[in-house]
């Protein structure tokens, strides 16, 4: 586990070295799926199926944002929803920094810490979320660049 989390920084910190200085907070419609409505209905009609599994189908298939709408709109318990957002942007902050495609984490690290800092606000002693948080903002700091700001939501 280390020794990835070391691999995986050290390409975090290659790729910003090599990345403009691009701004990741307006995305570009190339950027967006499709839904159709028979896919929607398909993520929201089903209750038969507990909130906490449609929100693991949806992390299994990588597909973070349709995860946190459902639990957007859930008029569940509303202690569980939060656990379950706390998860879910854990998840895809996780994600975000150890598996998605390592040429472009320079790209993706500022929607991590978002994510990390979102996963603090529901879950103040998260020791993961505030180790990752450390780690990337150091390693923004070692390279003399602007620590990203702001909380996903």
């Amino acid at each position: 586990m280390r020794i990835t989390l070391l691999c995986s920084l050290l390409v975090f910190t290659l790729s910003l070295t090599f990345c403009s200085e691009q701004q990741t907070d307006d995305l570009e419609t190339d950027d967006l799926e499709t839904v159709t409505p028979q896919e929607e209905t398909a993520y929201t009609a089903n209750k038969s199926e507990s909130l906490e599994d449609q929100v693991t189908q949806l992390i299994d298939k990588n597909e973070y944002e349709r995860a946190l709408e459902l639990l957007r709109q859930s008029d569940e318990e509303p202690q569980r929803v939060e656990d379950l957002k706390a998860g879910t942007h854990l998840a895809y902050a996780h994600y975000l920094t150890n598996e998605a495609d390592h040429m472009e984490m320079g790209k993706r690290m500022p929607d991590a810490l978002r994510h990390f800092r979102r996963v603090l606000e529901l879950d103040e002693g998260n020791a993961m979320a505030q180790n990752y948080i450390d780690r990337i903002e150091s390693i923004y700091n070692q390279m003399g660049r602007d620590i990203p700001e702001g909380v996903a939501e």
